[in-house]
Formats: structure tokens, C-alpha cells, sequence
């Protein structure tokens, strides 16, 4: 292995070591802005469309911390979006509502694994676990999510009764240098 190899693997194996020891609530995380997202995918084997729904926002959190915690999200800038693509992934219609605050209430029932009761506009569980210095895992967008019934939507093919699934997760925010 030629030397130039040997520091891309060095530095590769420290970086995914560094990752692994540092879970969530440690020094990884320092205090800033977290984002919570959501997305959930399903394809009309009628239609061929392929829908979306998702829902997001920002906590101001020190850190992820590892007791039992409550948030409301920062601002209004709690948001829901249902989309519609065709088989192409072209966007054939899209609609969003900003939500207003959110509350989110979390607890630990083992030590890598978290449960998140969202309240306010909606209401919804987010069950996961921590991977890679970030919580996240798999999520269901519920008929309850707004906008699910919009008649624009609707007269457009998008069908809520399909189940729709993808993920969550909750990260700090990226700070733009």
C-alpha cells in the first residue's frame, strides 16, 4: 500500500473510531441548532405518481441529552409538505403549511433508543435510536398529518390511504461557513 493510501485509511478508520465513541449528549454536540425531519414515501402501483409527506422544524437544544427532555420548535418555522411526482420524478403539485409551534417530549427507554410524542398542530411518535452521532429511525407518515385530504392534491391523484413510510431524524444543524 503506498503511502498516500495508507493516510486516506488512517485517517478514514480514525474518523469512523472518533464517530463511534462519541454518541449522542456527549462532546459531539455542541450547543446549537438541531433540525427534526421526517419523510415518507409511497408509489400508486394504480397511477404510477409517486407521493411524498413530511414535516420538519428546529429545537434549540444544548446538546441531545440523555434524560428525559421537552422542546418547543424555534419560531414558527414548523412546516408540513405533501408532494406529488409523476414516474419521471417530475413535481406535479406540491402543497405546504406552516404548522406554528410544536412540542416534542422526549424520553430513553434504553440507552441507545428514544420515543418523541409530538403535540400541538400534530400529533405523531417518533421512535428510534442513535447512529453515527445522530437519532433517527423508521416512520410512517399517519393520515393525521395535515394537508393529507387537500382537494388540490386529490383531484391530482394523490391517494393518503396508501401507507406511506420512510424515516425521521433529529441532528444538529450544519452551521454554513
Amino acid at each position: 500500500m503506498n503511502r498516500r493510501r495508507r493516510w486516506m485509511v488512517s485517517a478514514l478508520c480514525c474518523g469512523a473510531i472518533t464517530a463511534c465513541r462519541e454518541p449522542a449528549g456527549v462532546a459531539g454536540f455542541a450547543p446549537h441548532r438541531h433540525m427534526i425531519a421526517t419523510l415518507a414515501l409511497a408509489t400508486d402501483g394504480a397511477t404510477g405518481l409517486r407521493l411524498t409527506c413530511r414535516y420538519g422544524t428546529t429545537l434549540m437544544m444544548d446538546s441531545i441529552p440523555g434524560a428525559a427532555w421537552t422542546r418547543s420548535s424555534v419560531g414558527d418555522d414548523s412546516r408540513v409538505t405533501r408532494q406529488l411526482f409523476d414516474s419521471t420524478l417530475t413535481a406535479v403539485f406540491s402543497v405546504e403549511r406552516n404548522l406554528g409551534a410544536l412540542q416534542f417530549s422526549a424520553t430513553y427507554p434504553g440507552p441507545d433508543s428514544i420515543e418523541i410524542v409530538v403535540s400541538g398542530p400534530i400529533a405523531d411518535t417518533l421512535r428510534g435510536h442513535v447512529a453515527f452521532g445522530a437519532w433517527g429511525g423508521a416512520w410512517r407518515c399517519p393520515a393525521s398529518i395535515p394537508l393529507a385530504n387537500d382537494s388540490a392534491l386529490v383531484a391530482r391523484g394523490y391517494n393518503a390511504s396508501l401507507p406511506m413510510l420512510g424515516t425521521w431524524s433529529l441532528s444538529p444543524e450544519s452551521p454554513i461557513d
